[in-house]
């Protein structure tokens, strides 16, 4: 199968969809950690994360949703991404042999 443009390489597009994909799967990772600790569930004001024993403190006041929704990011998304399809297809197409 040939490229879908002249010039155009289906394995530098696959290159370009991964990287992509990690840039934008980092991305959406550090929101979710950001939202949880800066929005959901702030730290006291005045408490320092490089002293442990008041860093346990925190962590160990939370409540369980705190540590809950991360679960289904946890166990979705490496399930999700090895099934995701590449941007091009394989050479020889997609047929079952």
């Amino acid at each position: 199968m040939s490229p879908t443009t002249p010039g155009e390489s289906p394995m530098l597009r696959n290159i370009l969809a991964t990287l992509g994909g990690f840039f934008l799967g980092s991305c959406v990772n550090m929101a979710l950690i950001t939202l949880n600790s800066s929005v959901l569930y702030p730290m006291p004001p005045g408490t320092d994360m490089n002293d442990p024993a008041a860093f346990e403190a925190y962590i160990s006041g939370l409540p369980m949703p705190a540590f809950s929704w991360f679960w289904p990011h946890t166990w979705v998304s490496p399930l999700w991404v090895p099934g995701s399809p590449p941007a091009s297809p394989p050479p020889g197409g997609w047929s079952r042999r």
